[in-house]
């Protein structure tokens, strides 16, 4: 009978100099690509925006619609507000409120940019939520995809800023 010797084998090495070099290149690519807007929308009186504490600096945002999300009310541009008890059970009113005025809102931001004399009266409508912080994530869930069935898909979440 033969005896095999057993040799055991060395561990092997593992090379992780590339992926330092990707998870350094994705770390830039984070960094220069933080969002360092300001924001210049003042929210409904009966939101009160969650606080963000530090310095912003950069050009001013551009928001063609503001929304402001309050725990008992939306509003949809500078006008038009939609009150509810409970969100959960008269949703399908609010969110149909809502698109009814979103429509009209974003009627009148591409009759303002044409009235302009705008070049960009192809730019998508940047839509900016502003939420109470008490507001559930499901009712900005709902607005967003009511919003999304009009193609407007470009949104900003915002906070208020307080400066140290």
């Amino acid at each position: 009978m033969p005896k095999f010797a057993y040799k055991p084998k060395e561990p092997a090495k593992l090379n992780i100099t590339s992926l330092m070099d990707a998870l350094t290149i994705i770390l830039i690519f984070l960094i220069m690509n933080y969002s360092d807007v300001v924001e210049e929308s003042d929210p409904p009186d009966f939101v009160e925006m969650p606080q963000v504490v530090g310095k912003i600096e950069g050009e001013a945002m551009e928001v063609d619609l503001p929304i402001g999300v309050g725990a008992q009310k939306i509003q949809v541009g500078k006008e038009q507000v939609i009150s509810f008890q409970n969100f959960k059970a008269e949703e399908d009113r609010i969110l149909g409120q809502f698109l009814k005025a979103l429509k009209v809102e974003s009627e009148k931001v591409k009759q303002k940019r044409e009235l302009a004399g705008s070049s960009d009266t192809e730019r998508p409508i940047k839509m900016a939520i502003q939420a109470d912080k008490s507001v559930p994530y499901f009712i900005i869930n709902g607005l967003v995809s009511k919003s999304a069935e009009l193609g407007i898909n470009y949104f900003d979440l915002l906070g208020l800023n307080i400066e140290e």
